[in-house]
């Protein structure tokens, strides 16, 4: 999966990255926004929207977050009016706004649920999904790894380790080989490695790692329109020369019936344009572009084929049409009905008539065309850990005959081969000798297995507690405590997610301002994980793990 990061606030980038052979916003509003930025004043901004209007800017979600971050970098700038200002560039997002440039901490976490879009929450699904997935594997190894030194053919710390270290070979050889599938095969081998333990603490485990690896198969897809384009140089401030660039260059009608609406003066080099539009887009803007070279018949006709008379922009430019050829009476009825059913866009047409000072056409926009985004389910992923977990589960029915286990008095590992100690609650024979005083063995024997089970005990102390204290989980899943293991598995996934990437995954041309929001809901989590991290160390368990 390729996650596209695209974040533009600065001046120099949002000039620099929009410029192409010609300036994609005219000099005049360059000018002003480079002002702006520097100094925004309420003064500042409002020019700056003169500025925008002029040049029939409509909505312009990187000019507007620029204007979020300068005032951002000047807090004594923000205020009631300085905000109202910013939302006029893009008024869809003015939640988002308000949101990001509150001084209340309280504002702040209130309105963080605005930006969690399905892209946003995907992320963070996918993310702590591979992580929980990665440590769960990871602490199975390190609880059960003596499986590997287990052995009644050969004796040795080497012969343990070196068939330890192929297993942690065979994983990595199989990410790398298969990196698109890594985390299904690490959940595989994650229920490989629950052969020795017992079918209550197996099951809580391999149906977590069967949920997540759920989750991590689930997969995005980003399909840009084909009209994007358009649409971005529809709603910003784009010059006249770039707009006759884009039309001269691509030689499209869609790009000359856009320049024409956007600067009339265009109209008599793009006259009499035949066009077939494809889809509501197309169709609203050559609807446009004919009432302004008042082409009505062929403006009906398209009107009532797309239903174009009941959306508000089109009676926006029905209305200056009447505007433009003194039918007042029709004029007035059309702003009635645009003041009782689109408040919003009478009030957007009565901002450009105050700066135009006179009628004015604006080009059709819809929020249809957005980037596309789209979850699916990996299937190639879910059937090779559904292999993988057909495999592990079978291996686990056939080792479970030879019941690998490992003493949790003495720490030695054994099977039904070589001790019946799997009948008496995983203590083996010496032990159950030991601690029951049993007289048949003989003293030498005793004293080396107490020295033997405190050892051990001490070790597994300190083992325990160092684990609690710098991996979180893992010392309650190495206790036998699967449930806890998994939430505080699940808990520690999400906090070394947020240490990770904070919001750098969210910052997406769909989801601006994310990152300077949510800091402060990571605020709260953070205080969330040092209680449950606290509670993790005093909460009472029994050190009965091995």
């Amino acid at each position: 999966m390729k996650i596209k990061i695209i974040f533009s606030v600065l001046a120099f980038t949002i000039v620099s990255s929009l410029a192409n052979a010609y300036e994609f916003y005219s000099n005049n509003f360059v000018a002003q926004y480079q002002k702006t930025i520097k100094n925004p004043t309420e003064e500042n901004l409002n020019s700056l929207y003169k500025a925008f209007i002029i040049n029939k800017g409509i909505s312009d979600k990187t000019v507007a977050y620029g204007l979020v971050e300068a005032l951002i970098n000047q807090p004594e700038k923000i205020n009631d009016k300085t905000i109202s200002a910013v939302i006029n560039f893009n008024k869809e997002n003015a939640s988002k706004i308000k949101a990001i440039l509150s001084q209340s901490f309280v504002n702040k976490i209130l309105g963080f649920y605005l930006f969690f879009d399905k892209f946003s929450i995907f992320v963070i699904l996918k993310y702590v999904s591979s992580i929980f997935i990665f440590l769960t594997m990871l602490y199975l190894l390190f609880k059960n790894y003596y499986i590997f030194f287990h052995s009644h053919k050969f004796k040795g710390f080497f012969i343990g380790v070196s068939k330890l270290l192929a297993f942690i070979v065979i994983v990595i050889v199989c990410s790398v080989i298969f990196n698109n599938h890594m985390f299904a095969i690490l959940g595989g081998f994650c229920i490989l490695l629950l052969a020795p333990e017992k079918i209550n603490f197996k099951m809580p485990i391999i149906i977590a790692t069967i949920v997540f690896v759920l989750i991590n198969s689930v997969d995005y897809l980003q399909s840009p329109s084909s009209k994007s384009q358009y649409i971005n140089i529809v709603n910003k401030p784009v010059s006249k020369e770039y707009l006759i660039s884009i039309a001269e260059k691509n030689d499209s009608p869609m790009a000359k019936i856009i320049a024409a609406i956007k600067y009339p003066e265009l109209i008599t080099s793009y006259k009499n344009i035949s066009f077939n539009p494809k889809d509501r887009f197309e169709a609203g803007n050559y609807a446009v572009y004919l009432l302004m070279t008042e082409d009505i018949d062929k403006f009906n006709k398209i009107a009532k084929e797309y239903n174009l008379l009941e959306d508000p922009i089109i009676l926006i430019n029905v209305a200056s049409l009447f505007s433009k050829n003194f039918k007042y009476e029709e004029y007035e009825e059309t702003i009635k009905n645009l003041y009782t059913f689109y408040p919003e866009y009478h009030k957007l047409l009565q901002t450009f008539q105050i700066n135009l000072n006179s009628y004015v056409f604006l080009p059709y926009f819809t929020e249809i065309y957005k980037v596309r985004t789209k979850l699916y389910l990996d299937y190639v992923n879910i059937i090779v850990f559904s292999i993988l977990l057909i495999i592990g589960l079978v291996t686990n029915n056939i080792l479970s005959k030879f019941r690998f286990f490992r003493c949790t008095q003495c720490g030695e590992s054994f099977c039904v081969k070589c001790d019946d100690g799997y009948l008496h609650n995983n203590v083996c024979e010496k032990c159950r000798i030991l601690s029951h005083k049993i007289a048949k063995a003989d003293a030498v024997t005793l004293v080396k297995k107490q020295f033997q089970v405190e050892r051990y005990r001490q070790n597994k102390n300190y083992k325990n507690i160092i684990l609690t204290f710098v991996a979180p989980g893992a010392d309650r899943l190495l206790n036998n405590q699967p449930i806890a293991g998994i939430l505080m598995v699940l808990i520690h996934s999400i906090f070394i997610f947020i240490v990770t990437f904070r919001g750098l995954f969210f910052i997406s041309p769909e989801n601006i301002g994310f990152h300077l929001v949510i800091k402060y809901l990571y605020y709260i989590y953070g205080a969330f994980f040092i209680i449950a991290y606290i509670l993790n160390i005093f909460v009472k368990r029994d050190f009965d793990g091995v």
